[in-house]
C-alpha cells in the first residue's frame, strides 16, 4: 500500500470515527433529556396526586382518598412507563 493510499485510508477512518462519536454524543444527550422529562412528569404526577388527595379529603370527607389517589397514580405511571 502506498503512502498516499495509507494516508487517505487513515483520513477516511478518522472521519468515520468522528461521525460515529458525534452521533453517540447526540443520542446520549437525547436520552438524558428523555430521562429528565420522565422524572419531571413523574414529579408532576406525584404533586397532582397529593393535591387530589387533599381535595378529596377536604371536599368529600373520603377516608380512603389516599388509596384512590394511589390507584390513579399507579395507573398513570404504569401507562407512562409502558409506552414506547
Amino acid at each position: 500500500m502506498s503512502d498516499v493510499a495509507s494516508r487517505e485510508l487513515h483520513a477516511q477512518a478518522q472521519e468515520r470515527l468522528q461521525h460515529y462519536f458525534m452521533g453517540r454524543a447526540i443520542e446520549e444527550r437525547a436520552q438524558q433529556h428523555r430521562e429528565a422529562l420522565m422524572a419531571q412528569i413523574s414529579t408532576n404526577i406525584e404533586q397532582l396526586m397529593s393535591m387530589l388527595y387533599i381535595c378529596l379529603c377536604f371536599i368529600n370527607g373520603i377516608t380512603h382518598a389516599r388509596d384512590v389517589a394511589s390507584k390513579i397514580f399507579r395507573s398513570a405511571t404504569n401507562s407512562l412507563y409502558s409506552s414506547p
